[in-house]
């Protein structure tokens, strides 16, 4: 039965509305707000805003406000689009990479930085922004605020650099697996070992089971896209994908360092009865 599909991300937005989690946006994490049992969801819109409509319409369907990360290219920028989904109650950020662009060169990045912001902010109203990860790059974009202070841009938070991960558990899709073996740049600073789930069932079982009061869930759209056509295209994508990943990890020397540590209390959890159903067709 395949993971990560539409109907097992419903499951999620299901299993958080059951269980009384509220909803925060990073623009709301970041200026304080923590009202009791909440979850921290974050998008980043990595190659078409499409599938992030489709997840925008089905979060409202169950109450869910969350962030919506954009890369500025063309194809991508649907304004209308992007517009539908403000208008959804869902947050619009920026989802930089100008590093990798200005290929190192800080000075150039950060101009590049502050034009692609002015022309999201002609139509958006953006207080908040995420770094995107090239793999193939040995350049963190995130770095560019070890030199400079996006607060100086009107900016008030920056999703890995605004939040403290001790406090409120990582849960990252990123690289089509829950498994922190796949990941290049979407890592955290994290002083103890990671809370660890083998799939949506573990995770969709952990939020069941109240044992967190707060969480924090990176999903791509493109993951979890109803397009029948366009599912089928990126798992075979992602598929070659994560063996290149691990290559790259293995080459740099990263894999053993930032593995992490599964917990077998969460690991003994069952799924939920039904969820293992609901995920067994790409689409809904």
């Amino acid at each position: 039965m395949p993971d990560f599909t539409a109907a097992r991300y419903e499951s999620i937005c299901r299993a958080l509305a059951e269980s009384g989690y509220r909803p925060v946006t990073m623009r709301e994490y970041v200026a304080g707000a923590r009202p009791g049992k909440h979850v921290l969801i974050r998008h980043d819109v990595d190659r078409t805003i499409y599938p992030a409509l489709d997840m925008a319409r089905l979060e409202h369907r169950y109450g869910i406000r969350s962030t919506y990360y954009v890369r500025y290219k063309n194809h991508i920028l649907d304004r209308a689009a992007i517009a539908r989904i403000a208008e959804l109650g869902h947050e619009i950020g920026y989802h930089y990479e100008t590093l990798d662009t200005a290929r190192g060169d800080y000075e150039m990045a950060l101009e590049i930085f502050r034009q692609e912001l002015l022309d999201l902010r002609r139509d958006f109203d953006i207080s908040t922004i995420a770094m995107h990860g090239n793999p193939l790059s040995r350049l963190n974009n995130r770095d560019l605020w070890k030199r400079y202070d996006f607060r100086s841009l009107g900016l008030t938070g920056e999703a890995y650099l605004s939040v403290d991960f001790d406090e409120i558990p990582y849960f990252s899709d990123s690289g089509r697996s829950w498994d922190e073996r796949y990941k290049i740049h979407d890592t955290v600073a994290q002083t103890g070992p990671r809370l660890a789930v083998r799939d949506t069932g573990g995770l969709v079982a952990l939020i069941r089971s109240g044992r967190l009061r707060s969480l924090y869930i990176l999903a791509h759209p493109i993951i979890w896209t109803p397009d029948r056509g366009l599912w089928y295209k990126e798992t075979a994508r992602f598929s070659v994908l994560k063996v290149g990943k691990l290559l790259i990890r293995y080459t740099r020397g990263s894999y053993k360092a930032t593995r992490d540590v599964p917990s077998p209390v969460l690991a003994a959890i069952p799924a939920p009865a039904g969820e293992e159903r609901e995920g067994s067709t790409p689409c809904r």
